[in-house]
């Protein structure tokens, strides 16, 4: 017997299961609740799997091919997948398979553009429930997940799962075929990728195409010159909202994230993870082509153009091209003449955010950049290369000093090598 939804066309053999459909799709009702945390569920066996799981620890679904367990059979079934390679559900319009049937629901929006779930406050709308409830916390300032290690509180439960990883160095998604592990599951699913090379989200406009969703999102942008993410501050907006989050960091001096072996500190997490690769040395991003390794994905990117000649970003008003995106927007301030970074303490603007951050140190009074050869310092590194210009031989004994600190040889005159910082 057929028990059937009255609400959309969902149908089971079991009343318990109806039951269960009812609460999670048409109501709010999460009637069992943990005794331990704020977790709340429809269903009385994924509330005993939750307690086995999170308080528990107890992972009794193991894989036969490799170290993997889980606390629920369902996520064996799925992490069974990535041995066998087994995507059932399709999309219709595309290339486009998953093992998820949520994941295809998600990518099927990609087509329709359809966004139902809307904000009440504002004009944000999302194809995604869960993405509408993070997005609440915006106005709410609600964030009732806290970690009981430290003072740290947020409003999305996998932001909390994710920073316990801080404490207990835990990284449970891991790579069958190179080892990578990773805290989160769909930075692990965007790795494979870079075994599979497979890229199911295609532009409908040209012929790139990404691995991740997010990525065309952000690439869509450049065919339509859409910058929703705007400052409050200033006039600058962007695609990206980490693009909106860094340029925040000019307009304020906070700096919580410090470095543990030197006196440096960073607005942002991974500035400061960048910064700890200058004291370990570790370049774990390498080309499989040549000898070059970076601290940053995003470098490796860049310098694969080296081989390959790729030149994707390209300007619609001229005929430049160039292989990375910042010289793009670089070249387009040529044509627009638009200086979106600006200084706090007098009227002065720049196109780019690092000739911003040398004119703020003719305010500061500091001077980073220094000769070898000699006491000048500057603020600019332009001015050194200048003053470069005026060694010569008569000063030996500074010049080979610098040599020996292993400074590189950047700048030359008639006479000589001149070392830079």
């Amino acid at each position: 017997m057929a028990h059937h939804c009255q609400q959309c066309d969902y149908f089971t053999s079991r009343r318990s299961n109806l039951k269960i459909h009812v609460m999670a799709k048409h109501t709010a009702v999460k009637p069992y609740q943990c005794g331990h945390c704020d977790y709340s569920t429809v269903a009385k066996n994924r509330l005993a799997e939750h307690i086995t799981a999170t308080h528990g620890g107890v992972k009794p679904h193991k894989c036969n091919l490799c170290d993997y367990s889980a606390a629920r059979k369902s996520n064996l079934h799925r992490h069974l997948a990535t041995h066998t390679g087994a995507k059932p559900y399709k999309c219709d319009v595309c290339d486009f398979a998953t093992l998820h049937k949520s994941y295809l629901k998600d990518h099927l929006a990609s087509h329709t553009g359809e966004k139902p779930h809307r904000c009440e406050v504002c004009d944000f709308a999302t194809a995604h429930k869960s993405s509408l409830a993070d997005h609440m916390a915006i106005h709410t300032g609600d964030k009732p997940y806290k970690c009981k290690s430290c003072d740290f509180s947020t409003a999305r439960k996998s932001s909390l799962m994710r920073h316990l990883a801080v404490h207990t160095g835990i990284k449970p998604y891991k790579c069958d075929i190179c080892g990578h592990a990773t805290l989160r599951l769909s930075t692990w699913k965007l790795h494979m990728s870079t075994h599979t090379g497979e890229k199911p989200y295609k532009c409908d406009v040209c012929d790139y195409s990404s691995a991740k969703m997010s990525n065309l999102k952000l690439h869509l942008a450049t065919h339509t010159g859409e910058k929703p993410f705007k400052c409050e501050v200033c006039e600058y907006s962007t695609s990206r909202k980490s693009s909106l989050k860094s340029h925040m960091a000019t307009h304020t001096s906070d700096k919580p994230f410090k470095c543990d072996s030197c006196g440096y500190s960073a607005s942002l997490m991974s500035t400061l993870k960048r910064h700890m690769a200058t004291h370990t040395g570790e370049k774990p991003y390498k080309c499989e082509a040549c000898g070059y390794s970076t601290t940053k994905m995003s470098n490796l990117k860049q310098h694969m153009t080296c081989h390959s000649g790729e030149k994707p970003y390209k300007c619609e008003v001229c005929g430049f091209a160039t292989a990375q995106k910042s010289n793009l927007k670089r070249h387009m301030a040529t044509h627009t003449g638009e200086k979106p970074y600006r200084c706090d303490i007098c009227g002065y603007s720049a196109a780019q955010i690092a000739t911003l951050k040398q004119h703020i140190n003719a305010h500061s009074g500091q001077k980073p950049y220094r000769c070898y050869a000699c006491d000048f310092a500057t603020a600019h590194p332009s001015s050194l290369k200048k003053h470069m210009a005026n060694h010569t031989h008569r000063n030996p004994e500074n010049y080979d000093a610098g040599l020996q600190k292993g400074i590189p040889v950047l700048y030359k005159c008639n006479s000589m090598e001149l070392s830079s910082i």
